[in-house]
């Protein structure tokens, strides 16, 4: 422990990292934001009209999808995984299923209680007991935590199985929304009635447009 406080003291007053290795020096400096944390969470309300938000990551590897319900109202949304993401194994992108649902309804849950349910058992024990032997799992974990950090969420995960999972089929199933054209027709249209500013394909793999 005094190891750790000399070094936490080294590196807050000195800007000074002691000889360490690439992970462990990463990690220091991602844990380092407390040391500018003065304010105060609010509360959390102790009302039982808790969100409920349950996820599911195909084993096709090529979509994700989840489901929110907020107060009864039901939200579905799903989106392919791009070319860094559809190689990497499944409990990876379980792990990036979550982050990038509660990305989606980050606005939706400051203050609030999120009980979450996914399909995939590493994941599951990486958020409950903040580490897993994959290092790319507990980076993805670190996001989810500075999520919840930022909008004071408490979040619970636990593992249901794919079976019962109510978000399952999202990550398999194809909509109207996933529809797009190929960069090539893009162009051509650019070029003939642009420049657009306005790009109406709604999901982040079939948008054309950067912004």
């Amino acid at each position: 422990m005094q190891l750790f406080k000399g070094m936490f003291w080294n590196v807050k007053y000195n800007n000074d990292y002691p000889p360490t290795d690439e992970a462990l020096r990463k990690e220091l400096q991602y844990w380092s934001f407390i040391d500018n944390w003065a304010k105060p969470f609010p509360w959390v309300n102790e009302r039982h009209n808790v969100l409920s938000l349950s996820l599911s990551s195909d084993a096709s590897d090529y979509k994700w999808g989840a489901i929110f319900n907020n107060e009864g109202v039901r939200h579905d949304f799903s989106d392919y995984w791009n070319v860094e993401t559809k190689d990497l194994p499944i409990m990876i992108k379980e792990a990036l299923a979550l982050k990038n649902a509660l990305v989606c309804i980050k606005t939706l849950i400051i203050n609030k209680r999120v009980t979450t349910e996914v399909d995939n058992k590493a994941v599951v024990y990486a958020w409950n007991n903040q580490y897993s032997k994959n290092n790319l799992i507990n980076e993805i974990m670190k996001d989810i935590f500075q999520i919840t950090f930022q909008q004071n969420c408490n979040l619970s995960l636990s593992y249901i199985h794919t079976s019962e999972n109510p978000s399952d089929y999202l990550s398999r199933v194809y909509s109207k929304s996933d529809a797009s054209i190929s960069k090539r027709t893009w162009i051509y249209i650019q070029q003939k009635f642009g420049p657009h500013t306005v790009d109406m394909f709604s999901l982040d793999s079939n948008a054309m447009l950067d912004n």
